[in-house]
């Protein structure tokens, strides 16, 4: 008989949402509706679950980073609550309504995770790649009823019922690691399935992420065939390289026009027109945002920026940042101790994990997915990612 098991309900409940981002969009909602009004819901029936269930304990990296998080946004309140020149209404409800469920996300997630058996995680992990085909299919039957502009169809790119093709890109990678590393126990096979994947993706989404993500995927396989002694270095070397990357992204602009051609959707150069241009402004206005304010004290988790007058940006912003960038506008000097938490924790995978099965290699090509979606986009607390990156930390029992 089929039972149905609460904790890896809610667990793929919550990481399902970015596969729904527009499934409201008939009734009227916005296109970014999806998210929301699940996660809501799913925080209530968290509420519900952990009423009856005691919480479990706590890794002491998560409580680290649990810290830094309630840290960040007790010196912005203080720093806030004094302040003359900044409206303090605008700031509590930016944390209230938009920080304080993430937050609540963050602590109700991990201890659903934290409780997952192996054979659970596998499950959970497999079910996950049977929702996106499910709702691939289904988006393509309800278009035929609901051909909304951004709605399943963005032009000539398909995106399913994910708002944004990098949305889309992200699930449709992750979700095929999952099935190929699943179903192939050759290695050959593997890297032809990959390869596949790769160019399918690139070719049905069309995201400029695609490239991003097929590095990714290729530096995952080529650090578990590099030397054993040598992986730790480069894996170090992989994350200080991208620090400082994002940190030099005004400075480097120049060079990136020689790679645009890998790009689905870039025209020759780093135009105001130009989506890669469009995306990465945001990134530079909050890296700046970040040396400008270093010495100051931080105005917290989901806050970062909210004083700054984003209406001078030429370029519409989400908060003039994103993923990584935004939480150094979060953060201030708080980001140092969170990266070295980050990075320690990948470090800690690498070690504990056995590059010769084929279940490790898979769930370390997907933590290394999620950083790449949450280095650029909001990733580090999109549900999804955050829940699959936990989700992998799980089946090594680092969590």
């Amino acid at each position: 008989m089929f039972r149905v098991n609460s904790k890896e309900a809610l667990v793929l409940w919550i990481m399902s949402t970015i596969m729904l981002t527009t499934v409201f969009m008939p009734l009227g909602l916005s296109a970014d509706s999806g998210p929301f009004v699940l996660g809501m819901l799913w925080l209530i029936m968290c509420g519900f679950y952990f009423y009856r269930v005691p919480f479990g304990p706590v890794a002491v990296g998560y409580k680290v980073f649990l810290a830094i998080i309630i840290l960040s946004v007790m010196l912005g309140m203080i720093k806030n609550v004094f302040a003359v020149d900044v409206d303090l209404n605008l700031y509590l409800w930016n944390l209230v309504v938009r920080g304080g469920p993430k937050i609540l996300f963050l602590i109700f997630v991990y201890f659903l995770i934290s409780s997952l058996d192996h054979d659970s995680v596998i499950k959970v992990s497999n079910r996950y790649v049977l929702i996106l085909i499910v709702t691939i299919g289904l988006s393509l039957i309800v278009y035929e009823f609901f051909p909304l502009p951004r709605f399943v169809w963005y032009d000539s790119r398909f995106a399913a019922f994910h708002y944004e093709l990098v949305n889309f890109s992200f699930t449709a990678f992750t979700a095929g690691i999952i099935l190929i590393y699943s179903k192939v126990k050759n290695e050959v096979a593997i890297y032809f399935g990959i390869a596949v994947l790769s160019i399918l993706i690139y070719i049905v989404s069309k995201s400029n992420y695609v490239p991003i993500f097929i590095a990714s995927v290729i530096f995952s396989v080529a650090l578990l065939k590099a030397p054993a002694r040598l992986r730790s270095t480069i894996y170090l070397s992989y994350f200080v390289s991208l620090i400082v990357i994002l940190l030099m992204l005004p400075t480097l602009l120049e060079y990136l026009e020689e790679a645009l051609f890998l790009f689905p959707r870039s025209s020759g150069t780093l135009g105001d027109d130009n989506p890669i241009y469009i995306r990465i402004y945001r990134h530079i206005f909050a890296i700046q945002y970040f040396f400008d304010n270093i010495f100051s004290v931080p105005n917290g988790f989901y806050n970062g920026g909210f004083d700054a007058d984003l209406s001078l940006l030429a370029i519409e912003s989400w908060n003039g940042g994103s993923g990584l960038s935004k939480l150094f506008m979060d953060f201030g000097l708080l980001i140092i101790p969170f990266l070295s938490l980050l990075i320690g924790t990948f470090l800690k995978i690498l070690k504990t994990m056995n590059p010769k099965n084929l279940k490790d290699q898979m769930y370390f090509i997907l933590v290394n997915l999620c950083f790449a979606y949450g280095y650029l986009q909001a990733g580090f607390f999109n549900f999804t990612s955050v829940t699959l990156f936990l989700l992998s930390l799980r089946y090594w029992k680092i969590i």
